[in-house]
């Protein structure tokens, strides 16, 4: 199976509010996206649903309401002072295609990929490793999770912190249980309708997008950048879609700073633009049987 890199490496955190992220310049921004000659997206017609869809998508869709028994959906999770976000999502997104496909619903742990997730890109990139509070990148967290899955919260509670990776659960009660494997990657079509038919069929996509000024300022409905510098970069998972009263589209997307923040938890963001570059890159898990080659 082939897949893109992503080189866009997620890191720093501010007081009170958690971001995972380095800045990147025009120049840095060019030098990271040529990374992806490495490897090449899949063909959506590799994949059974995609290639055997013909449906007319709604113009909303939200997976929280269609997947109400999926708790990695409910929760809303909080990362606190550590730049993590790309645990969070990427576990998240492992978690969301499992219950949408296969009926297992999961809480993720989190800080079983920061503990013991040390991937690391190809050269020359090999110093933007996955690496707890300190970061990790979409590409690498993807793939580490395709070969190592996801376990319970309960063995591995969120702490913050990197810690010592183990095969045994931190409670004594708690046995570790890795849940069936899912496959990871993107499709070649990141226009609006290609990643709404990702996931429609398959799971919350896995996104990364530049946090400005004006993010900060976020409390509710449709974000479009307008204003400030550009300061960090943010991991997220895209669980949804709707449209505006003027037809505008928008994405619907769960954060993981807590369900105070924002709309309980997730915002909404303008589609179709590329907005802080949030459509430059994405991937999304799936039954590894549904992969045709």
């Amino acid at each position: 199976m082939k897949t893109w890199i992503t080189i866009f490496y997620f890191a720093v955190f501010v007081p009170d509010i958690s971001f995972c992220a380095i800045s990147l310049n025009a120049k840095n921004l060019k030098t990271l996206r040529d990374g992806r000659k490495y490897l090449q997206p899949i063909n959506p017609f590799s994949l059974k649903k995609l290639r055997h869809s013909n449906l007319n998508l709604p113009k909303f869709y939200d997976l929280q309401k269609e997947y109400p028994d999926c708790i990695s959906l409910k929760n809303i999770k909080n990362q606190r002072n550590c730049g993590a976000c790309w645990a969070f999502a990427s576990t998240g997104a492992y978690a969301d295609a499992l219950c949408i496909s296969k009926n297992i619903s999961v809480d993720p742990s989190p800080q079983y990929s920061m503990n013991c997730d040390k991937f690391c890109p190809p050269e020359p990139y090999q110093d933007r490793c996955d690496d707890g509070c300190k970061g990790g990148t979409l590409y690498m967290s993807t793939l580490w999770l395709n070969e190592n899955h996801i376990v319970d919260e309960k063995c591995f509670p969120y702490a913050a912190d990197k810690k010592q990776c183990s095969s045994e659960c931190n409670a004594s009660d708690v046995q570790l249980q890795k849940y069936p494997q899912m496959c990871g990657g993107t499709l070649r079509d990141n226009s609006v309708k290609g990643m709404r038919a990702a996931l429609y069929h398959y799971g919350s996509l896995l996104v990364g997008f530049f946090v400005y000024d004006d993010f900060n300022q976020y409390h509710g409905g449709v974000y479009k950048q307008k204003t400030g510098r550009q300061t960090d970069y943010h991991a997220v998972r895209i669980v949804g879609w709707g449209e505006e009263d003027d037809g505008s589209p928008y994405w619907i997307i769960q954060n993981s700073w807590g369900e105070n923040w924002g709309e309980k938890g997730r915002f909404r963001m303008a589609a179709g633009i590329n907005d802080c570059i949030i459509e430059e890159e994405y991937y999304f898990f799936f039954p590894c049987d549904e992969f045709e080659g």
